[in-house]
């Protein structure tokens, strides 16, 4: 399909509390025009707080529940994250509702729900939090007594004697690691309630919708039947079958679905001439000769010459996207003599494998950020606010992370006024590995 273009596109965020995932979208993409919705007036108010000392004139926010959208309003991309499994049907149905009046006709929805059957072993761990916070109200206090019951299990599960299999015992792990708002939300909110894939797409095909794609693309079949799927339905037509036979046999306990009007016509043949209007960026480093690696465990081995060059040319550039039309240009140079139009068509081929194998990121808009600090640095003006408030802060490739306090007295003075130097005597100390450590990681625009 043909999906409106980022730049200058209508988003609404459905459950988007105080807005933290829409401000540095509002940022970063200005001419763009965003809408947070929730019941929560608290919330709400935080949230214009927060765009208005931001500067952000182009996102707004509704305490609304999400009966009162309406049908006046029509938006290019909806995000309904970490909800629709955390409300009772009625609201289900109100989100499908929602959708179903105001996607564009070229729109895209993105909803997160926990899936069946891998969250049913995982019911088991809430239900045993949940009796162990029984009768503690308080927020901290109920999460302090759910890390206590995690802590518990995590060393009852080494008893011989445990049921308590290898994935949950990193799951005990997880949580106590993770903040008490997620611990709060994932495991103890009142309701929680799973589905399978299947199921969830039936109620969607009711409101008019169809099933676009995964947002998580290696999870997606892409050509080879993967191991557990029965061959008859790996090799049909019915893309819903495949993609529900792939939950059974990864035993998957979450999806972030991507809908789409059934009024639109897919083509699901992969357009390889796509790439040439992509950024790309390689998580693939040379291994050996012939063989590179992620950090994630995906590997690559090719022993064709063009092949290896390509993934070798996006290693050089993996700190920073590159427009694929200027790598296939460095390509041809780096290659005299090769047929040019081969040596484009090995280019799409290989950034697509390792794409859809979850060894390369594909943007369809130019990076913010900048690879290396300049000398008077200047961090991006959404992560330098976050900063001011938050130790979570999003950088320009829309992930958050986590700053010491030193990191954060850094950050806000990050404005482009300042040379390293003076940088170092306000700070008392050197700055340069945090500077080369937030230009890795996309917060720098100069």
């Amino acid at each position: 399909m043909q999906p409106p273009d980022c730049g200058r596109c209508r988003v609404l965020e459905i459950g988007g509390a105080s807005g933290g995932n829409l401000l540095p979208m509002a940022a970063a993409l200005p001419r763009s025009e965003f809408l947070c919705l929730d019941p929560s007036v608290r919330q709400i108010e935080e949230g214009r707080h927060h765009a208005a000392a931001a500067g952000l004139t182009n996102l707004r926010f509704r305490a609304d529940p999400i009966e009162a959208l309406g049908k006046a309003q029509q938006f290019d991309y909806i995000i309904c994250h970490g909800v629709f499994s955390w409300v009772r049907q009625p609201v289900q149905d109100a989100i499908l509702k929602a959708l179903q009046a105001c996607l564009a006709p070229n729109g895209i929805a993105f909803v997160s729900y926990k899936t069946l059957p891998g969250w049913h072993s995982h019911r088991a761990l809430r239900e045993v939090l949940l009796r162990h916070c029984a009768g503690h109200a308080a927020p901290a206090a109920k999460a302090g007594r759910a890390r206590q019951m995690l802590e518990l299990l995590e060393q009852a599960a080494q008893d011989p004697r445990s049921k308590w299999g290898p994935h949950l015992v990193a799951e005990f792990r997880e949580l106590r690691a993770s903040a008490d708002q997620y611990l709060l939300h994932d495991q103890l909110e009142e309701h929680n309630e799973a589905f399978y894939f299947g199921d969830f797409m039936a109620r969607a095909h009711a409101h008019g919708l169809q099933y676009l794609a995964d947002a998580d693309v290696p999870t997606m079949y892409i050509g080879a039947v993967p191991p557990g799927i029965p061959r008859d339905v790996a090799m049909g037509d019915d893309v819903e079958a495949i993609e529900q036979y792939i939950d059974y046999a990864l035993n998957r306990l979450f999806r972030q679905t991507l809908l789409c009007r059934d009024s639109v016509t897919l083509h699901r043949m992969v357009a390889r001439q796509a790439v040439d209007e992509c950024h790309v960026q390689s998580l693939l480093m040379p291994e050996t000769q012939d063989t590179f690696r992620s950090a994630n465990g995906m590997t690559m081995t090719t022993a064709d010459a063009v092949a290896r060059e390509v993934l070798a040319l996006l290693a050089r550039h993996a700190s920073y996207p590159v427009s694929a039309v200027a790598a296939m240009a460095e390509l041809l140079q780096r290659i005299p003599g090769t047929d040019a139009n081969a040596a484009r068509a090995t280019f799409r081929r290989i950034v697509l494998q390792a794409f859809f194998a979850g060894g390369m990121r594909l943007y369809s808009v130019p990076p913010a950020y900048v690879a290396s600090p300049s000398a008077r640095p200047q961090a991006l003006a959404s992560a330098r606010y976050e900063a001011s408030y938050r130790p979570a802060v999003t950088n320009g490739r829309h992930e958050q992370m986590q700053l010491n306090e030193f990191e954060r007295a850094l950050m806000l003075k990050l404005d482009g006024t300042r040379e390293v130097a003076q940088l170092v005597r306000e700070l008392g100390q050197e700055v340069r590995p945090a500077l080369e450590r937030f230009a890795a990681t996309a917060f720098l625009c100069a």
